[in-house]
């Protein structure tokens, strides 16, 4: 029996780029609209101390997806969904 490898390489379907802010806004728009996302997402970085449009880190969306979870309901899967996406990017 061959033994799994220790560098399975990239799977071509899921060739995906890092994460970034635009990257959850536009999952946050598919659930919310354009106006919904953009006051959800506002919010939630400005109680991450963060100004929405310059989230430039992984850290900085880190800080702002836990507070977006914090919102509960469908923001909140919205949130756990991006950070289940970084960690596995």
């Amino acid at each position: 029996m061959p033994l799994p490898s220790s560098n399975p390489g990239r799977i071509p379907a899921y060739d995906l780029s890092e994460p970034t802010e635009e990257y959850v806004r536009a999952a946050l728009e598919r659930v919310f609209g354009p106006d919904g996302a953009t006051d959800r997402w506002s919010e939630s970085c400005r109680l991450a101390g963060l100004v929405s449009g310059n989230v430039d880190t992984g850290s900085q969306l880190q800080r702002a997806l836990r507070v977006l979870a914090e919102q509960g309901g469908p923001a909140a899967v919205t949130a756990r969904s991006m950070q289940l996406r970084m960690s596995t990017y």
